[in-house]
């Protein structure tokens, strides 16, 4: 976490829920990312097969460094994907996605 910055809250909504992004996800976002392989196509990257790896270390880097404030979203108790809202204190911005 960032200085000055709360830490990320469970966010509950009427039809998902947003948790923190932590280890106990690691395994069930790898099968929510394999589940479709043809999302791939539309996104700039991979977070499938042999690219969640990559993605997972690079999410919680950035996560640990207050950069990057990654949600697994949760349907029914189980994580079918991830959100994430980019901090740019430079520009003063916020990318969600």
């Amino acid at each position: 976490m960032s200085e000055g910055r709360p830490p990320a809250q469970r966010l509950v909504g009427r039809h998902v829920v947003l948790e923190p992004l932590d280890e106990p996800h690691r395994e069930a976002l790898r099968e929510a990312c394999e589940a479709d392989q043809e999302i791939w196509q539309i996104y700039p990257y991979s977070m499938g097969g042999e690219h969640f790896d990559g993605f997972w270390r690079g999410a919680r880097a950035q996560q640990a460094s207050g950069v990057l404030l990654p949600f697994a979203v949760m349907y029914e108790g189980r994580v079918v994907g991830i959100s994430c809202m980019k901090l740019d204190a430079r520009n003063r911005g916020l990318d969600i996605g």
